[in-house]
Formats: C-alpha cells, sequence, structure tokens
C-alpha cells in the first residue's frame, strides 16, 4: 500500500506539472478579435509604374500611378532592361486614362518606357487622339510624364480640332488635350 500511495502521489505531481508553463517558454496571450483581424492576410499595394504581362499574343503594359490606371497598351514586341528597369516596346497602341476613364488614344512605332523617371517617350511617328475633345496631335516623338499627367511633342506637330488646324515645332498639354500650347520652337520644353 505504501508503494501505491508513493506511485499515485509521483504521477499526480508529474501530471500537474504538465498543466505549468516551462520557465523557458512564454504564456501565450488569447486571440482576442482585434488581434485576429491583424493576423488576415494583407492586399497588396499596387506598386506604381508599369506592369508588363504577355496576354494572348501581344504583350501589354498597364502603367498605375497612385493608385489609379494611367495607361493600358499593347505591342507586338516588347523588350526590358530588368536592371535600369526600361522596356521598348515595337507597335504600340494605347490608351490613357483620366480620372478612371479612357481620355486619350495613342499610337506609335516605337515607345521607351523608363519606370524610374515615370517617362513614356514615343517616337518615330506618334498620334494622340482625344476622345472628348476630338483632338488629333501628331509629332515626331511625344513624351509622357505619368505622374504630372502631361504630354509634350517635338518635330512637325499637325493638330487637328473642331476649332481647326495648327502646326508647329512643339506642343505642350495635359494627357486628355484639354489646355493644348503650340509652341514655334521647343524651348522651354523638358525634353531631357
Amino acid at each position: 500500500m505504501p508503494v501505491l500511495i508513493i506511485v499515485l502521489g509521483a504521477v499526480f505531481v508529474l501530471l500537474a506539472g504538465c498543466g505549468r508553463q516551462s520557465s523557458n517558454t512564454p504564456a501565450r496571450a488569447p486571440v482576442t478579435e482585434k488581434k485576429a483581424e491583424q493576423l488576415k492576410p494583407v492586399k497588396p499595394v499596387e506598386e506604381s509604374g508599369p506592369k508588363f504581362a504577355v496576354h494572348g499574343e501581344k504583350p501589354t503594359l498597364n502603367w498605375v500611378e497612385n493608385g489609379s490606371l494611367r495607361m493600358r497598351a499593347t505591342a507586338q514586341e516588347l523588350k526590358g532592361d530588368e536592371i535600369n528597369k526600361i522596356a521598348v516596346a515595337k507597335d504600340f497602341s494605347g490608351e490613357m486614362y483620366e480620372n478612371g476613364k479612357i481620355s486619350t488614344m495613342m499610337t506609335a512605332p516605337k515607345v521607351v518606357a523608363d519606370t524610374p523617371k515615370r517617362i513614356v517617350t514615343a517616337c518615330d511617328g506618334v498620334i494622340l487622339k482625344s476622345l472628348d475633345r476630338k483632338t488629333v496631335v501628331s509629332a515626331k516623338w511625344i513624351r509622357w510624364f505619368a505622374r504630372e499627367q502631361k504630354v509634350i511633342g517635338v518635330g512637325d506637330v499637325k493638330i487637328t480640332s473642331e476649332m481647326g488646324n495648327m502646326t508647329g515645332a512643339a506642343f505642350e498639354a495635359d494627357t486628355a488635350l484639354k489646355t493644348l500650347k503650340v509652341k514655334d520652337s521647343a524651348k522651354g520644353l523638358d525634353i531631357k
């Protein structure tokens, strides 16, 4: 009987010890509703700049700036430099957005998208068409500044609109071509 009491006592002591936390293991705090909300997966933040992908047969570009889609485009060919984050597209056709709505269409034989500078340069004969204003602008090359929603163009600039036709050496406008300045030179434009 004394042996049975000693064995039962030892079992009781061992079982009682299993319920305690060891000194090396921190006690777990109960999961509250607030903590459970914090543990949910976080939706990834859309990075600004161009996102290239291949859908169907054509490479596509979606340019997001400050959480808003600013440009969606396709090209026949796309080559990229991951180190410098610059891409070159051939036979480019794009839609430019303002406030979530397509405002302007752009076509160009060649486009260079510079992610760090947030600039798209189209060259070799570019056409911009404003959908709301029914304005068409053509130039040898056009540069679009994504952050500023600004467009400049240089070389044989021709503008056709409901107000008439104009020509010049350069132009400066907003993306939707609401405000448009025709210039007789590129002086003062950011053409670097």
